[in-house]
């Protein structure tokens, strides 16, 4: 671009060049950066492309979507036996991406999903609309559900772009109190949230990002963070789940205000690639796509949660560190596309990779809870996890004087072992795989010895099927056979 001369307003006037090559004459610079308040130019911080970069990196596959529902339900699950679940809240969870990738469907996939694995009841409240022919025959089937509200999981997909607000907060109605003799106005939701009160479900808030009514959006906030409709406050293990386009992906849809943004934890969803596609399409014309799914999402469930309740919650070390490094505010962009860091999405994130070593889930969860910040996060969060390394040389020369002292660390020894083993598998990291392949050798001859092979069949089962292959496989020592052939039947591998 060149100046060629000044308007009145002292705007420098541009020539730009399209995309096509075009010449575009007399551009002002006040339309390149639109002015915000005093004259301040809303510039960003990091260049489109570099943000594009950034979205890359951390999103997830249409596939992907039923597996993190089920993860942060089962997290919270797991933690609100240690904490009263009035004082922490269960985040609620958005979904962005392209239209017709298949965010809806696999929303709806999980909640059939979480219904199977509790034995429920799935009942999907638009289906019920449909199939009660009368006003008569909705009320006795909602009455025959709050009966038996623990027998049933409720599906509800509320389509924003087409509600009132009253629909999300309840309408209000007079009401007579005769022993005071006044008249009070009460906010009586409609029937789904009673039944999202007494059951257990998922509500669907789609298109989220098309909303262009700004008192949707703010009735939107209760149900969002308080999970209230009205004066109705929902079941604490309903999930909250909402699914939207980005800016420019479709003609109506608008980024999140960052209020808004603030009370999810955020997740962007690329177009799947063409061998997921092409398997889930196949389970689909043969009539089992929910199984297909839920085998994907239950077998990395399995990698990544351990079976062991935890026994006590506290400030994660890393957590920790990140909130002295950074501190708890994080800058935030008006625009809404991406999280920021501020008290409440830091003490998600404490909750939510609690026990997860597998560093692209930490990944995708810090992005979604603390946006740009979460690159400063999961350095933090590597660099802890090399200082706890830095120590395994020195306790594997006497791993038996260790063990008695400290019993209760050879899980996490072993988690570090086999971490840094596929690291060097992988080529990611620095040391020799050989090298490291005899030192796991030594240290599962000696969980053996102590009949604690539970702990090495664990942690491996979290790890590819083909790197399991080929650490079983090169154990040929005769001492181990009795220990591999353990190993091939607890993880079912063959080689």
């Amino acid at each position: 671009m060149r100046s060629r001369e000044k308007n009145k307003d002292s705007s420098p006037i541009f020539d730009m060049v399209s995309l096509s090559g075009r010449i575009i004459r007399g551009f002002p610079r006040s339309h390149l950066y639109p002015t915000w308040g005093h004259g301040r130019r809303m510039e960003s911080i990091i260049s489109p492309r570099r943000k594009r970069n950034i979205f890359k990196k951390y999103m997830i596959e249409p596939i992907e979507i039923p597996f993190y529902i089920l993860l942060i339900d089962q997290q919270m699950e797991r933690v609100g036996k240690l904490i009263e679940e009035k004082r922490i809240k269960m985040p609620s969870i958005c979904f962005l991406g392209s239209p017709g990738i298949g965010k809806s469907e696999m929303v709806r996939m999980a909640g059939r999903m979480i219904a199977r694995i509790h034995s429920l009841e799935y009942v999907d409240y638009n289906e019920l609309l449909s199939k009660c022919g009368t006003e008569r025959e909705l009320i006795r089937k909602i009455r025959e559900i709050r009966r038996n509200p623990r027998k049933y999981f409720i599906f509800f997909d509320l389509r924003l772009t087409t509600v009132e607000p009253y629909d999300l907060t309840g309408i209000l109605r007079p009401i007579r109190d005769e022993e005071n003799d006044i008249t009070v106005t009460r906010s009586i939701p409609q029937y789904w949230a009673y039944l999202l009160r007494d059951c257990r479900g998922l509500l669907f808030l789609d298109e989220i990002t098309q909303i262009c009514r700004e008192d949707v959006i703010s009735a939107s906030y209760m149900i969002v963070l308080d999970k209230k409709i009205g004066e109705i406050e929902l079941n604490p293990r309903t999930l909250v789940v909402a699914a939207g386009n980005l800016r420019g992906q479709t003609r109506i849809a608008n980024n999140l205000d960052p209020g808004l943004a603030n009370r999810f934890i955020l997740f962007y969803v690329k177009s799947p690639n063409a061998n997921d596609y092409l398997g889930y399409l196949d389970s689909k014309l043969g009539g089992t796509e929910d199984r297909y799914v839920e085998h994907y999402v239950l077998k990395r469930l399995r990698r990544v949660l351990s079976d062991k309740e935890p026994r006590e919650i506290t400030i994660d070390p890393r957590v920790r560190a990140f909130v002295e490094d950074c501190g708890v505010k994080g800058k935030y962009d008006l625009d809404g596309k991406t999280n920021f860091a501020s008290p409440r999405t830091v003490e998600w994130l404490n909750i939510l990779i609690y026990g997860i070593e597998d560093v692209e889930i930490v990944k995708r969860i810090a992005f979604g809870l603390l946006g740009r910040r979460a690159g400063r996060f999961v350095h933090i969060w590597l660099r802890m996890g090399e200082k706890d390394m830095e120590n395994i040389d020195e306790i594997l020369r006497n791993p038996i004087s260790y063990a008695r002292e400290n019993p209760e660390q050879l899980p996490k020894i072993a988690r570090i072992i086999i971490k840094r083993l596929y690291r060097a598998y992988t080529g990611d990291g620095d040391d020799t795989f050989g090298r490291l392949l005899d030192r796991f050798y030594r240290f599962v001859k000696y969980l053996a010895e102590l009949g604690a092979l539970g702990i090495i069949s664990e942690t491996l089962s979290r790890y590819p099927k083909k790197f399991i292959e080929v650490v079983i496989r090169n154990m040929n020592d005769p001492e181990l056979s009795h220990v591999k052939n353990v190993l091939l039947l607890r993880l079912g591998v063959s080689y």
